[in-house]
C-alpha cells in the first residue's frame, strides 16, 4: 500500500468504505422490500425484475473488466480449482444442513426426556374426570 501514491490510497479507501455501505443498506433493506414485493405483488415478480438487472450487470461487469484486463500471455482458467470449490461449497452446505438436523433431533429428545421425566399430575383428579368422562359417555353416574 505504501508504493501508491497518497492520492491513490485516499480514493481506495473512500471506494471500500463506500462499497461496505452500500453493502450494509443493501443486507438491510434487500429482504424488506423483496418481502414487500413478494406480498403485494408475486415472488414471480421479483424473478421478472431481477432478470433485465442480472443481464445489466453481466454486461457491464464484462465492459468493465475489458478496460481492466491486462495482456498477459499464457493466462487460463483454472478448471480444477473450480472444481474443488464447487465441490468444498457444497459439502460445507450438506454438513450446515446435516448438523442443524442433528441439533433439532437432539433438542426434540431432550423435550421427550423432560416431559417424560416431569412429575405426574394429580392422580385422584385424573382419575375423577376419566369417571365423570365415562359417566357422561355411559349415562350413568359417577
Amino acid at each position: 500500500m505504501r508504493d501508491r501514491p497518497p492520492v491513490q490510497r485516499y480514493y481506495g479507501s473512500r471506494q471500500s468504505a463506500s462499497a461496505s455501505a452500500l453493502a450494509g443498506v443493501a443486507s438491510t433493506a434487500g429482504p424488506v422490500v423483496g418481502g414487500w414485493v413478494t406480498q403485494h405483488f408475486s415472488w414471480r415478480f421479483i424473478f421478472w425484475a431481477n432478470l433485465p438487472l442480472g443481464i445489466a450487470a453481466l454486461v457491464l461487469s464484462q465492459i468493465g473488466l475489458s478496460m481492466l484486463r491486462e495482456t498477459r500471455p499464457g493466462g487460463r482458467i483454472d478448471f480444477a480449482g473450480a472444481a474443488l470449490l464447487t465441490v468444498a461449497v457444497a459439502a460445507g452446505a450438506i454438513a450446515i444442513v446435516a448438523a442443524i438436523d442433528e441439533v433439532f433431533d437432539v433438542a426434540r429428545r431432550l423435550i421427550d426426556s423432560l416431559e417424560t421425566a416431569a412429575p405426574p399430575k394429580n392422580r385422584e383428579d385424573e382419575a375423577a374426570k376419566a369417571r365423570s368422562r365415562a359417566a357422561e359417555r355411559f349415562g350413568t353416574q359417577a
